[in-house]
């Protein structure tokens, strides 16, 4: 009926996620270089990374507090975010209209978040722009589980130390990882004794230069030595 044909044309079209959309959407660098028994900040924001237990990226920048910062790379407010208290520490939030794009250079992004239990990509990180995840979650201790299922890594050359030192993680999807592109893996997954298993099956190995310190020495990888892996 007519009333209905209007009533669809009034529908807003299904919001989401969406690549297009949030490729102008570009988050700042997080790498910075670390010293012991230095406190390391959130982006450019006042809080500090051990102050963190939570990540959460979303697809709008809807219901954005206005405290929130910006830490867009070109500082135009295309990507927002806020921290909410939990306890003593603070649940971030990070939020871009379609989602958030990553740099090209990923290094340390989410290093020495050492309290950081959950990171939510939900579909809307970004990362085919990405040529560099060296260092990405670097000590993270805390992190036991994390879902990289949304990864995008078809230009990444660099993995290096992208999970060292995460002493506590126990699962990390990496199953859809495109590592076509990727020289190093070195340190990938050094000192991570509790991560067992690894869905290494799309892994193409074939352009892998330095992969020294893959693992801890005398890791098993899947009931195996963990130097199989190249072999």
């Amino acid at each position: 009926t007519p009333t209905e044909s209007i009533r669809e044309m009034e529908t807003e079209p299904e919001r989401g996620p969406d690549e297009e959309l949030a490729a102008n959407n570009v988050l700042m660098s997080g790498n910075m270089e670390f010293k012991n028994g230095e406190k390391y900040p959130v982006f450019d924001t006042p809080l500090y990374r051990d102050e963190i237990v939570s990540i959460t990226f979303l697809y709008t920048l809807d219901d954005v507090p206005g405290n929130a910062w910006d830490i867009s790379e070109l500082q135009n407010g295309s990507v927002l975010a806020w921290a909410v208290p939990n306890g003593k520490y603070y649940d971030l939030y990070i939020a871009g209209e379609g989602g958030v794009s990553a740099p090209e250079k990923c290094i340390r992004m989410f290093a020495m978040y050492e309290n950081l239990e959950q990171i939510s990509f939900n579909d809307c990180f970004f990362t085919s722009g990405t040529n560099s995840m060296k260092l990405m979650f670097h000590a993270c201790s805390s992190l036991q589980e994390l879902d990289l299922s949304c990864f995008d890594t078809s230009y990444v050359t660099s993995m290096q130390q992208m999970f060292d030192y995460c002493t506590n993680l126990r699962s990390v999807d990496v199953s859809s990882f495109d590592t076509s592109n990727v020289m190093f893996m070195n340190y990938m997954f050094y000192e991570c004794p509790n991560l067992k298993y690894l869905d290494l099956s799309n892994f193409d190995l074939s352009g892998v230069r330095y992969y020294d310190g893959f693992m801890s020495k005398g890791a098993l990888l899947n009931g195996e030595p963990w130097m199989e892996v190249f072999e």
